[in-house]
C-alpha cells in the first residue's frame, strides 16, 4: 500500500463519517511501513546496527572506506557492497528507516565417497548416514567447515 492510496482512503471515508476506526488506521500505516523496508545482506545488517547503535556513528562516517576497513567485520564484502552505486541509496533508506535482512541459503553437506550427511547435534559436527542437518554458509564458516564449497569429495547441495 501506497501512502497517497492511504490518504485517498481516509478522504473517502471522511466524506461520509466523523468516526474513525483507529485500528483499521493502525493496520493500514504497519501495510506502508512494512512496504518502505528495504532488504540488506547480514553483512550489512551487522554493520548498520555496529555503526549506528554500537559505535554511534555518522552515515558519511560508516560508508567511508577507512572506517570499514577498521571497524567492520568482513569489511571487503561491505566495501564492496557500499560502492556499488545502486547499493548507496538502500543503505542510506535502512540507516534512515527500517530494514530486512536477506535470508541466507542453507545447504546439506554430503560426503560423496561414504554417502554420509553433515549433522550437527549435541555431538557436535559429524557425519551421520541418515540424519542431516540443514547450514547456512556463516554456520559452516564458524564450525571451520567453510572448506566444503571448495572440496570436490563433498556435494553441497542448496535446500
Amino acid at each position: 500500500m501506497k501512502l497517497s492510496d492511504f490518504i485517498e482512503g481516509c478522504e473517502r471515508v471522511s466524506c461520509f463519517t466523523n468516526e474513525v476506526n483507529i485500528h483499521i488506521l493502525i493496520s493500514d500505516l504497519k501495510k506502508i511501513n512494512e512496504s518502505q523496508k528495504v532488504t540488506v545482506p547480514k553483512f550489512i545488517s551487522d554493520w548498520i546496527f555496529k555503526a549506528q547503535l554500537v559505535d554511534r556513528r555518522s552515515i558519511r562516517s560508516a560508508l567511508e572506506t577507512a572506517t570499514i576497513r577498521l571497524y567492520a567485520a568482513n569489511s571487503d564484502e561491505v566495501i564492496a557492497w557500499v560502492k556499488d552505486i545502486s547499493n548507496q541509496d538502500t543503505f542510506a533508506r535502512a540507516w534512515a528507516n527500517d530494514y530486512t535482512v536477506e535470508k541466507e541459503p542453507k545447504y546439506t553437506v554430503k560426503c560423496k565417497s561414504t554417502k554420509q550427511y553433515l549433522s550437527n547435534d549435541e555431538l557436535g559436527p559429524h557425519f551421520d548416514p541418515s540424519f542431516r542437518s540443514n547450514f547456512t554458509k556463516s554456520d559452516l564458516e564458524e564450525l571451520g567447515l567453510g572448506w566444503v564449497f571448495d572440496c570436490e569429495g563433498m556435494e553441497v547441495e542448496e535446500v
